[in-house]
């Protein structure tokens, strides 16, 4: 990784940063990854919870069940 971290760094690599942060095709690409991120990290919250809550309430046999699951 060391290694990697120099050579980015160098002049040469850096070039490659500010391209992708400045031209519009690399921008979308970014945009696009970041929001599908996000909405995959709500869904996941909304269903995660309530199903934690629920299972970390319950009693019943289904809790082993959904446990496994």
């Amino acid at each position: 990784m060391l290694y990697i971290l120099i050579h980015t760094l160098r002049e040469d690599g850096l070039t490659y940063f500010v391209k992708f942060l400045t031209d519009s095709f690399y921008l979308n690409i970014l945009k696009t990854t970041v929001s599908i991120a996000l909405r995959t990290t709500g869904i996941l919250l909304l269903l995660g919870y309530p199903t934690a809550y629920f299972l970390a309430r319950t009693k019943s046999k289904l809790k082993n069940t959904m446990m496994i699951i």
